[in-house]
């Protein structure tokens, strides 16, 4: 799954329409501002998990929990992930991660 956005306030990017239940291994996220471009990959079996306790739902980014919200009250399906731009890694670099993972 592939997912963009543009910068928004405060160097953060609001990632839209995360449904973890989709059958996907990754989720390439893509932040982008008017001077660059910017990525993260998460690994849904290693970065993605259920907290039954709180009932919240949660991914692993730069080895720190984010939780992934409602996009609307009572909209339980799509889900949004916000992150900030020092959280994002340089576009430069993706390819080389792309490699990695999928070779």
């Amino acid at each position: 799954m592939i997912e963009t956005t543009k910068r928004g306030l405060n160097n953060s990017f609001r990632f839209d329409k995360i449904n973890p239940k989709y059958n996907y291994d990754y989720i390439i996220l893509l932040g982008i501002t008017t001077e660059s471009v910017h990525y993260y990959i998460v690994d849904k079996k290693q970065d993605y998990h259920y907290n039954h306790t709180l009932r919240k739902e949660y991914i692993k980014v730069n080895g720190k929990d984010k939780q992934l919200v409602m996009m609307n009250p009572g909209n339980q399906v799509n889900l949004k992930l916000t992150l900030n731009l020092k959280e994002l890694k340089p576009i430069s670099e993706f390819a080389e991660k792309l490699c990695f993972i999928f070779a």
